[in-house]
């Protein structure tokens, strides 16, 4: 059985300990990140002892674990399945067994059950080689690019240990700050960020299309259950059509607006950018897009300038994929991809000469 799902590329413009104001990494680069982590993960008897930080009760902030984590020493790649605790998440949620080891089979059963954390599975691999990581999303999984960070930088802030980390606490209020030394006392905080590659002809074709377009559409998905914190448009639309009937079982509501505007260069340019922080599914209904000129029915959409590709994925016995599946399948294509990331690698530098 094989499942389906597209990858996003993404480049790691900072990874490492840093001077403050610094550009250049003295120590802690991408494949040492991960070595760290492998290596404070592996020591854990269950994959719930991996939460980075301190868990609260009071916070909305879902809690990650490194469910899953293998390192293929050839290609000195790694494979991650990170578990996003999430019991308000919507959509199906899956439940994982607390006792399981990590790099065991991924036996993750559907429903909730004592003895089990309610989550799901997000999938990443990184490659060291060419500074990147790659998301890889299907049905059952989910991407959240903020929470992956968080996690990296706290398993190396906190758990990590290391001769040049040094910590001070606050007499006052009991604060703790952690940080770096470099061989000469300077203090360094270590920094993790990833964002997404994308064509370098989105600032040619931004440049073109600018004076013609005539209207924004903007796409929303809101919740027809629960409050959440939406845009005030979207609020007021939801009051002015809150007699709309909304299919029986569904807890969403589509909405698309059309906004008659002429966006500067610098608006649209804003808009693609926030796109490329995003991992999300490209069949995913939120979206922004622009009506040319004589071109009505043929908006151009915000998420058309991404670096994915499509991805089918044989897995093992289960509900969710394990590192292993990733790897098995991944190295066999390796080649394909690393065309994609050099590429993407290619149009980032094109991109910056052109800026």
């Amino acid at each position: 059985m094989a499942v389906n799902g597209h990858a996003s590329y993404f480049e790691v413009p900072e990874c490492g300990l840093y001077r403050r104001n610094g550009s250049k990494p003295d120590g802690y680069d991408l494949s040492e990140t991960f070595d760290a982590i492998l290596q404070w993960t592996g020591g854990k008897s269950s994959w719930t002892s991996t939460l980075p930080w301190a868990k609260d009760t009071n916070s909305n902030t879902p809690s990650a674990y490194c469910y899953d984590l293998v390192k293929d020493e050839p290609t000195g790649d790694f494979f991650m399945v990170m578990w996003k605790s999430d019991e308000d998440a919507n959509g199906k949620l899956y439940a994982a067994p607390i006792d399981k080891s990590r790099g065991a089979p991924a036996a993750v059963e559907q429903g909730g059950s004592k003895g089990t954390v309610l989550g799901r599975p997000c999938y990443y691999w990184i490659i060291p080689q060419y500074n990147s990581v790659v998301s890889l999303k299907f049905d059952h999984s989910m991407t959240d690019s903020s929470l992956f960070m968080k996690f990296v930088r706290a398993c190396i802030n906190n758990h990590i240990g290391h001769d040049r980390k040094r910590k001070t606490v606050d007499e006052e209020n009991g604060s703790v700050k952690i940080y770096f030394e470099d061989d000469q006392g300077r203090h360094l905080n270590y920094r993790f960020r990833k964002k997404l590659y994308m064509p370098s002809s989105n600032t040619l074709e931004i440049r073109a299309m600018a004076n013609k377009i005539t209207h924004v559409v903007k796409r929303q998905t809101i919740s027809v259950e629960r409050k959440d914190h939406r845009s005030e448009w979207v609020k007021m639309f939801d009051e002015m059509f809150s007699d709309v009937s909304v299919k029986k079982g569904k807890k969403n509501r589509e909405i698309e607006v059309l906004i008659e505007a002429s966006p500067t260069e610098t608006e649209i340019a804003s808009i693609f950018r926030q796109y490329s922080k995003d991992d999300r599914d490209p069949r995913q209904w939120d979206n922004t897009g622009f009506i040319l000129e004589g071109k009505m029915n043929q908006p151009v959409w915000a998420t058309k300038y991404r670096l994915t590709e499509s991805l089918s994925i044989p897995k093992s016995p289960g509900v969710t994929l394990s590192a292993n599946d990733l790897k098995q399948h991944l190295l066999g294509e390796r080649q394909r991809h690393l065309l994609i990331l050099k590429r993407g690698l290619k149009d980032q530098n094109t991109s910056s000469q052109s800026s």
